[in-house]
C-alpha cells in the first residue's frame, strides 16, 4: 500500500538526479609539477619562486609557467601566476596548494586542486638568526586529488 504511493512520489527525485552531469573525466589523473622551488622568509621581507608545469593529460592544456610572489608569502588568499590566471596558488609554513581552472574537450570548465605538505628538513631548509631559507631542488610532484565542475 505505501510501496506505490513512495515510488509515485520519489520517482521524479530519482530521475532529476540521474540527469545531472557525472564528475569531469580525463584520460588519466593529472598530476603537476613544480621545479626549481625557493623560498625566504625574514622579519621583514619574504618572496618564493618555483616553475610550474601541467604535462597533461589533456594536451591542450599543457602549459610551463614561471611563479614569484613578494612580501608576505603566505596569505590567507590564493596568489595568481601566469598572464591569464593560470594558476592559483596558497604557500604556507606547512604546505603548498595549487588550483587550476581549464576547459575539457567537451567545453566544460573543471578546476583541479592539489596539495602538499611541505616537509620542510635540515636538508632542504636554511636558517639563520632572523631568516630562514627553504629550497627543492627535485621535481616536486602534485597529484591532482580534487576536481570541481
Amino acid at each position: 500500500m505505501y510501496i506505490p504511493f513512495l515510488l509515485f512520489h520519489l520517482l521524479p527525485f530519482t530521475l532529476a538526479l540521474s540527469a545531472t552531469p557525472g564528475p569531469a573525466t580525463f584520460p588519466s589523473s593529472p598530476t603537476w609539477t613544480l621545479s626549481k622551488f625557493y623560498a625566504l622568509t625574514t622579519p621583514t621581507e619574504s618572496s618564493a619562486s618555483f616553475i610550474f608545469q601541467d604535462h597533461g593529460p589533456l594536451s591542450s592544456n599543457i602549459i610551463t609557467l614561471e611563479c614569484e610572489v613578494g612580501n608576505p608569502i603566505y596569505r590567507n588568499t590564493f596568489t595568481a601566476c601566469g598572464p591569464g590566471l593560470d594558476l592559483l596558488f596558497k604557500l604556507s609554513e606547512g604546505d603548498v596548494i595549487l588550483r587550476r581552472t581549464y576547459r575539457l574537450p567537451n567545453g566544460r570548465r573543471v578546476t583541479g586542486i592539489a596539495a602538499q605538505s611541505t616537509y620542510w628538513t635540515e636538508a632542504n631548509r636554511t636558517s639563520g638568526d632572523d631568516w630562514d631559507q627553504y629550497t627543492r631542488t627535485e621535481d616536486w610532484y602534485f597529484p591532482v586529488a580534487t576536481i570541481i565542475g
